[in-house]
Formats: C-alpha cells, structure tokens, sequence
C-alpha cells in the first residue's frame, strides 16, 4: 500500500498548479526546442500527432480548387480530410 499522505500529496498537486490548463502556446516546450536544435520558434510546429499535423498543412496548402495525388499506402486521414 502506498504510504503517501493525504496532505503531503495535496499540497504537491496544489504547489505543481495540476488543476490548470497547460500553456496554450507551449511557450517553454518551444524556447527548449529552439535553443536544442538552433532553429527560430517560428519555424517549429507542435500538433498532437501526425494526423493533426497532417490537417494542418492541408489547409495552409490546398484550397477548394486544388487537385491531390495520393499513393497507397497513405495516412488514412488525408484521403478523409480532402473530402471536406
């Protein structure tokens, strides 16, 4: 069984903010990233996953007109994604 008290594990929870939502902008995530691999953090992109990320260059790079060439095997999301 787990020996951690009750008031010592609060108090932790409490002090680490662990009920507030996450810097929208990734700031932090961002700065270290940028320093690490000597880029601007303009040039770097975060998404949560190659699907979203995927969506995201989609729509910077197509528009209503555009006609996509798609091989198989593909993400399955961009053939769901350029329906819409």
């Amino acid at each position: 069984m787990n020996k951690i008290k009750a008031g010592s594990l609060s108090s932790q929870l409490k002090k680490n903010s662990i009920n507030r939502y996450p810097d929208p902008s990734y700031s932090n995530l961002l700065n270290k990233i940028s320093r690490k691999h000597k880029v601007k953090t303009s040039n770097i992109v975060l998404s949560n996953g190659s699907d979203e990320l995927i969506l995201y260059l989609l729509m910077c790079l197509t528009g209503k007109t555009s006609r996509i060439l798609t091989f198989d095997p593909t993400f399955q999301c961009i053939k769901y994604y350029l329906k819409y």
